[in-house]
């Protein structure tokens, strides 16, 4: 059982956290998150800087070098994100951009599909429901 989560809310919003995180970790919070949302009702909603695929200006690029100087994180081109979502079981519905700035709105559900392997560093590849398992959920 999961203790101090709020099950199956209809949205769960996470701003400035992934980009501190480098992507093992960003995983483990996104695997967290996806056993909390109730697939078909929950959303992600997730506020950060999004890069571009192609072409990021060297301000942009910067801020993706000093994260990963400072905490071995990493700022996410568009692509990157649905890539990393993906992976756990999310699906992207739309990323919505700042007017006029960098940062943007990641609107994810979950991936509806029936079992999804994913990469466990310690363990090497499992399934969702053995992840359960293993976190009594």
């Amino acid at each position: 059982m999961l203790t101090g989560c709020l099950l199956e809310a209809r949205a769960y919003f996470v701003q400035d956290i992934f980009h501190n995180w480098p992507t093992s970790v960003a995983k483990l919070i996104l695997r967290h998150i996806k056993v909390a949302m109730k697939p078909g009702y929950s959303k992600l909603l997730i506020s950060e800087l999004v890069l571009p695929d192609k072409s990021c200006p060297l301000s942009m690029a910067g801020l993706d070098f000093g994260m990963m100087y400072l905490h071995s994180g990493l700022e996410r081109s568009e692509q990157q994100w649905r890539d990393l979502l993906a992976s756990q079981g999310l699906r992207v519905l739309h990323v919505h951009h700042e007017p006029g700035g960098d940062g943007a709105v990641i609107e994810a559900v979950v991936d509806e599909q029936p079992e999804i392997m994913i990469e466990d560093e310690f363990n090497g590849e499992t399934t969702v429901s053995a992840i359960a398992e293993m976190y009594a959920l």
